[in-house]
């Protein structure tokens, strides 16, 4: 099994050690996608299917009441025990497999794009892309401080892997974070026939 993790976070070590990656923002809601590029190489073909497994991690977002040296034997108990490790928050897993392509298909193949394979320009390489996850809740109290990508087969051979997240927005809030432009114009145009309109009602009155 193979472990990659990010920590969106810095370290407990006085905030030393900045953070992996950006911390997600609390209250939203995030969609997580997988993409995997896998060379066709025999140890791949042999694995066949593999599961692509994410976990999320996260803790308490409370921060201490007050600074400076303990006062009690019990506070300097507490302040000398390291912290207690991060809560699972969230744990899925999707399968992935590499195309099935006969030799024939795959000497025709070679065959046809020989002048790109040779020079480079191609290579013999498949990307899988998959959810795993379509709603991710950042929750206030409950942060996510560390996300964990492992493939539980420790043979496989990956070019590349990337996590994409993207924010999942309500109707009207991907409306205007997709169509900016298009719906200040709209939005404007309403506030405006609304103004008047109530301009005319007064004036009929």
């Amino acid at each position: 099994r193979r472990v990659a993790a990010a920590r969106l976070a810095p370290s407990d070590a006085g905030g030393r050690v900045a953070a992996a990656a950006p911390p997600l923002a609390p209250g939203y809601k995030y969609m997580a996608r997988l993409c995997l590029e896998l060379p066709e190489s025999p140890p791949n073909v042999e694995v066949g299917t593999f599961l692509a497994e994410l976990s999320l991690y996260g803790g308490d977002s409370g921060e201490a009441a007050a600074d400076g040296p303990p006062v009690t034997a019990l506070d300097a108990v507490q302040a000398a025990t390291p912290p207690a490790p991060p809560a699972m928050l969230f744990a899925s897993a999707r399968p992935f497999v590499l195309r099935y392509r006969s030799p024939q298909v795959r000497w025709l193949g070679n065959l046809f794009f020989m002048l790109p394979l040779v020079l480079g320009l191609l290579e013999e390489k498949q990307t899988h892309c998959a959810p795993l996850a379509d709603e991710l809740h950042n929750r206030r109290d409950h942060p996510v401080l560390e996300m964990r990508v492992a493939l539980s087969s420790c043979s496989l051979q990956v070019y590349s892997a990337t996590l994409h997240l993207r924010t999942s927005f309500g109707v009207v809030a991907a409306l205007m974070h997709t169509w900016f432009f298009t719906t200040a114009a709209v939005g404007v145009t309403l506030l405006m026939l609304m103004y008047w309109l109530l301009v005319l009602v007064f004036e009929l009155r």
